[in-house]
């Protein structure tokens, strides 16, 4: 039986509309098995953290399509599919056939350089995923940049970091947005939001809400956001190795 047609408001028109499920990571990647999707409150209430190796027993949602979100509309979910989703996908695929080939062991991370990528393309699959995690209306601010390729009008209170996961059998993390508070005594903290599967993980970091942003989150790549569509300029990333066993990725080693 075919399942009904979900409706509610587009992440990223913020328009009410049918809403399409959106594959993340995409399904030429793999993504297109039956998934299992865990509550990371019901993790925490479990284990007392955020670890996904106490999940065992919980509760979850079975999405039989693959992993992914009924947030977008249909007319924002086919552009993207035809202007991003073949380049991230080329991307990510190059990046996880290096750990293939790599020695991971004792490696802190990961040096990587390329000319190959449509940097802008790339960029905005990315932010485009944000969107479909985080809570609705919250990233409409995107609408103009990601619906017309060519734009490089990313609003500039967003910073967005990259880093590596290279272990295959880690569960995909997505946390929509957070408030991490790092000093509850001086109110130091900030807002960030994670998307993170084998082999590229991202944190997304909202400086309109928050007075630090950590260095812990991963390469800095907003810079990407200006990068003329089309253009393939070399570009040089140090991505740290992450763990993605944690509701919050953290660093290995």
């Amino acid at each position: 039986m075919a399942k009904s047609k979900v409706t509610g408001v587009c992440h990223v028109c913020g328009e009410v509309r049918p809403l399409s499920f959106e594959h993340i990571p995409p399904q030429s990647l793999g993504n297109t098995n039956l998934s299992k999707v865990y509550s990371a409150v019901e993790i925490a209430e479990r284990t007392g953290g955020l670890d996904f190796d106490g999940r065992e027993g919980l509760r979850y949602r079975q999405e039989q399509r693959g992993s992914g979100f009924n947030t977008l509309c249909s007319s924002c979910n086919s552009y993207f599919g035809r202007n991003y989703v073949k380049e991230y996908a080329a991307f990510a695929r190059a990046l996880g056939s290096l750990f293939v080939s790599e020695d991971l062991n004792d490696a802190r991370g990961i040096h990587i350089e390329t000319d190959k990528a449509n940097v802008l393309a790339v960029f905005k699959h990315i932010v485009s995923n944000f969107c479909a995690t985080t809570q609705p209306r919250t990233m409409l601010d995107c609408k103009d940049f990601l619906r017309d390729r060519a734009s490089n009008a990313f609003p500039d209170h967003y910073r967005v970091f990259m880093y590596a996961v290279p272990t295959m059998d880690g569960p995909m993390v997505t946390t929509g947005w957070c408030n991490v508070l790092i000093d509850p005594v001086n109110l130091t903290g900030y807002t960030v939001a994670h998307v993170a599967t084998f082999p590229i993980g991202y944190a997304m970091v909202d400086t309109n809400d928050g007075n630090v942003v950590p260095n812990n989150l991963g390469c800095d790549i907003t810079a990407m956001a200006q990068c003329p569509w089309g253009e393939r300029p070399p570009i040089t990333l140090e991505l740290p190795y992450m763990d993605t066993k944690m509701t919050f990725p953290r660093p290995i080693g």
